[in-house]
């Protein structure tokens, strides 16, 4: 009984860190914080007038191992969980100051 109660908790802690994105594949926050850091450097990229990369949304995506269905499964997650997708706005915003700081010391 003391093993099924720490099964469960084990779930329920592991369940706040991943979430399904529809295929049976377990998508985790810190990949998906990856994605967008990916994301949000190739839209300055744009912004900036920066010569293009050659890479688009998609392959970004495709890159980390997802498909764009799956990302957009994702998407509809955070939607219906906006504590989830407010801890990964932090993930991601922590991200971008670490590589700000790191250009800057360049």
């Amino acid at each position: 009984m003391r093993n099924l109660a720490a099964y469960l908790l084990l779930t329920i802690v592991l369940g706040g860190c991943v979430q399904g994105d529809g295929t049976g594949r377990v998508v985790s926050d810190s990949l998906m914080a990856e994605i967008f850091v990916e994301l949000h450097l190739l839209k300055a990229r744009e912004t900036l007038a920066l010569p293009p990369s050659g890479l688009t949304r998609d392959s970004v995506i495709i890159h980390y191992g997802l498909s764009p269905e799956q990302f957009e499964a994702q998407m509809r997650y955070y939607a219906e969980y906006p504590d989830a997708f407010s801890a990964l706005q932090n993930q991601i915003t922590d991200r971008l100051g670490q590589q700000s700081h790191s250009v800057r010391n360049y």
